[in-house]
């Protein structure tokens, strides 16, 4: 009695216990889906896999996508936990396990952000385990950062980043602020409106990091192109500013000018605005359209005596009715205050002309004082230049009559006898006494100027005075 009794009891226990194991049974669960690591360089790391099952799941470790097995070197799987070995800092990511079971399954991400302590003097060794700046994963950094896409596709950019307290995502097109949230920006039907440079920023109380896209839309041949854009110019008050806008297009585009409108602006304008989103424009008219070439066109707007008011930011609308598409191009003109001065350009130019005419005075003074000095040196050495050994003249006779001729050997000798006879026996014309001198010489003769009295004259047939004609006469060689 009392055996049949232990043995209901028994099988009572066994029922109760396979009823309470049963009832335990369900999938996997965390209490939180995720959690952050920070490590600093060179440490190990150990991670645990906080999911709860029965039965007990089965637990994997991935990274960005990538499954984490032994033949990844430094990490090593146990069951729950995940070991890295002299942490690194491209360690740093987004790391998930995942827990299964025959009823379900359950994932945690676990965000680990491994930092170098010297990077970041002003935090102080406490605070290492509890804040980390902003880390962007691996996936952002090998993410493509030029991305090309034909108008109507969908274009989809992630920026995913870790730090310790979570970093707050914006979003920036051509610098302006384009969204505050979220990591992954989504753009859908994209047209050439969408084109630009898209920056992704991630912040937090320790520091912040960013990121760019380039987002390029494929041109469609039947769309106009703006292949020449306005340009950003800075003009003068009072001055004339141009924007040119060149399109390629194979149908003829209609080519329109916006002008993007402030708070004061809008009010009074009222009738004149057009709204595009949260942002206001007017219809400027004031502009014209030129046909370059085949296909190409530009147009041009211009502003006469710009004020102040002028300043802001002006679009080129470019449409094609025949194809359908429209093509959009911004710039901005800036207005500054008159200055009253000349301009620069005005300014240099009148300084280079002034500097070209004083080194044209200088450079003719110089060759003036150059060619002065030299002619005066050149006179100073003619007077100072000794004269040489006068040449021997050609032996000539003085006197010629009757085949007869007076030659003398030297002119000293001639001197000589001329003075000597002179004075003694009067003049040799006089003198019918006489003597000639034979043509034949043996020593070298000069022929030397005669000194006439006051009256003589040279002629041909020999000398003759004005009163009467006196015939040649020879006064003898001594």
């Amino acid at each position: 009695m009392i055996s049949r009794f232990s043995s209901f009891i028994f099988f009572i226990i066994l029922g109760t216990s396979n009823m309470i194991s049963i009832s335990n049974k369900g999938p996997p669960h965390a209490d939180e889906s995720e959690v952050k690591y920070v490590a600093r360089v060179g440490e190990e790391v150990k991670m645990k896999c906080s999911i709860e099952a029965h039965p007990p799941p089965l637990v994997m470790w991935s990274r960005e996508g990538e499954t984490i097995d032994h033949s990844w070197v430094r990490y090593r799987t146990s069951r729950k936990i995940l070991k890295i070995k002299s942490a690194e800092l491209e360690d740093t990511g987004i790391y998930y396990c995942k827990g299964i079971n025959g009823f379900g399954k359950a994932e945690i991400r676990i965000d680990l952000i491994v930092i170098d302590p010297g990077e970041y003097p002003q935090l102080a060794e406490a605070d290492l385990p509890t804040l980390a700046p902003p880390v962007f994963t691996s996936a952002t950094r090998d993410h493509r950062k030029t991305i090309l896409r034909e108008s109507g596709d969908t274009v989809s950019l992630s920026c995913e980043s870790v730090g310790k307290p979570s970093p707050q995502i914006s979003w920036y097109k051509d610098r302006e602020l384009f969204r505050s949230t979220g990591s992954t920006l989504v753009l859908q039907n994209i047209g050439s409106r969408d084109a630009g440079i898209y920056t992704c920023t991630a912040q937090n109380i320790v520091g912040s990091i960013s990121t760019q896209f380039n987002v390029q839309i494929l041109p469609d041949e039947s769309s106009p192109e703006i292949f020449f854009g306005p340009r950003n110019i800075t003009v003068e008050q009072g001055e004339n500013a141009r924007l040119d806008c060149r399109v390629r297009s194979r149908e003829l585009p209609a080519i329109k000018w916006l002008r993007r409108l402030t708070e004061m602006k809008i009010a009074d304008m009222a009738d004149e605005i057009i709204s595009v989103g949260d942002e206001k424009y007017k219809l400027i008219s004031s502009s014209r359209t030129i046909e370059l070439g085949v296909d190409e066109y530009m147009s041009q707007l211009d502003l006469q005596s710009v004020s102040l008011d002028d300043s802001g930011m002006y679009v080129c609308f470019v449409t094609s009715l025949g194809a359908g598409g429209f093509s959009v191009k911004s710039s901005f003109i800036h207005v500054i205050e008159k200055t009253g001065l000349l301009d620069e350009s005005a300014s240099v130019t009148v300084l280079i002309i002034s500097l070209a005419v004083v080194l044209l005075l200088l450079a003719a003074a110089t060759i003036f004082y150059c060619a002065n000095k030299r002619r005066k040196e050149l006179s100073g050495a003619e007077l100072q230049k000794p004269l040489g050994d006068p040449k021997p003249l050609e032996q000539r006779p003085i006197f010629r009559e009757n085949n007869m001729k007076i030659v003398v050997n030297k002119m000293d000798d001639l001197l000589n006898q001329n003075t000597q006879y002179l004075q003694t026996a009067g003049s040799p014309l006089t003198n019918k006494s006489a003597k000639y001198i034979p043509e034949k010489c043996e020593e070298p003769t000069y022929e030397v100027p005669h000194v006439l009295p006051g009256n003589l004259r040279l002629d041909r047939g020999g000398y003759y005075d004005s009163r009467e004609v006196i015939r040649p006469s020879y006064f003898p060689r001594q």
